[in-house]
């Protein structure tokens, strides 16, 4: 999760043309970083799931277009988080 992290946050350097675009947030901002973790976050689980088989989903996991809802939820959340850890050490 972290080199995923790592992406989100070096990659937003292009659009904002800063290494620290992340200490003032915006609505396009956060749209961006909701948007990417949702991306990255569904493309791992295609992976694992899909291509690979390394796991499955119980009968229980409540799922939006076949892919885990929880596993999408969790990276966006644990990332805004890590956002926010990072803006108030500064």
């Amino acid at each position: 999760d972290a080199m995923m992290l790592t992406g989100i946050l070096a990659a937003g350097i292009i659009p904002w043309k800063k290494t620290d675009w992340f200490a003032m947030m915006s609505r396009p901002k956060y749209l961006y970083f909701i948007t990417a973790s949702v991306l990255i976050a569904a493309a791992v689980e295609l992976k694992g799931v899909y291509w690979l088989r390394q796991w499955q989903y119980s009968p229980q996991m409540p799922t939006l277009v076949g892919l885990g809802l929880s596993p999408l939820i969790q990276f966006m959340i644990t990332g805004l988080a890590a956002l926010w850890l990072a803006r108030s050490v500064r």
